[in-house]
């Protein structure tokens, strides 16, 4: 009977000692972040901490200076903004020069988009009208017959960009049509 008073007592004093230290741990928590971690469905409720606080901080000014970035386009006299068309490829594919491209950091109607091929003194040019899609104006695929270039070589191309509000041409590229 002595020794079940003894393990009963032992037992009720570990438990004491697991509960103040849980308190404590929680108090220090509690007193580090100023507030009691409060959880719903498992997504933590607390007011964000110093450092989430810094991070939103950061991410807006991130994207205040993309917008200026964007905006620093140049306005020309008729008031239209200057853009930089991309080319994603420009390339032979079963007998036909194909070129993506697209123009980024604008989103409007209307737009369209010229390929330009240059190689000594031939040229040859295709337009689209442009696609607005997600945060970019996207230039339909741009397919043009092998035949249709009229010697074989290496061919330089650019692609510009025209609507009501913008403008722009893209650094050219090379293909080498054969």
């Amino acid at each position: 009977m002595l020794k079940n008073k003894k393990l009963l007592s032992l037992i009720a004093i570990v438990l004491a000692l697991a509960l103040v230290t849980m308190t404590l741990l929680l108090k220090d928590n509690h007193e580090e972040s100023g507030v009691a971690p409060t959880f719903v469905d498992g997504i933590n409720m607390s007011p964000a901490t110093d450092q989430e606080k810094q991070d939103v901080i950061d991410n807006k000014q991130r994207i205040v200076d993309e917008k200026k970035d964007i905006t620093k386009a140049q306005n020309t006299t008729d008031g239209k903004n200057q853009v930089k068309p991309q080319i994603n490829f420009v390339e032979l594919n079963n007998g036909n020069i194909e070129l993506g491209s697209y123009v980024p950091g604008i989103f409007e109607d209307n737009g369209e988009c010229v390929a330009l091929f240059v190689k000594d003194n031939n040229s040859l040019t295709k337009s689209v009208m442009a696609v607005k899609e997600g945060a970019n104006v996207y230039c339909p695929l741009i397919v043009l017959p092998r035949a249709d270039f009229t010697s074989s070589g290496e061919w330089e191309v650019t692609v510009e960009y025209n609507s009501e509000f913008s403008f722009g041409k893209s650094d050219s590229r090379k293909i080498v049509v054969k």
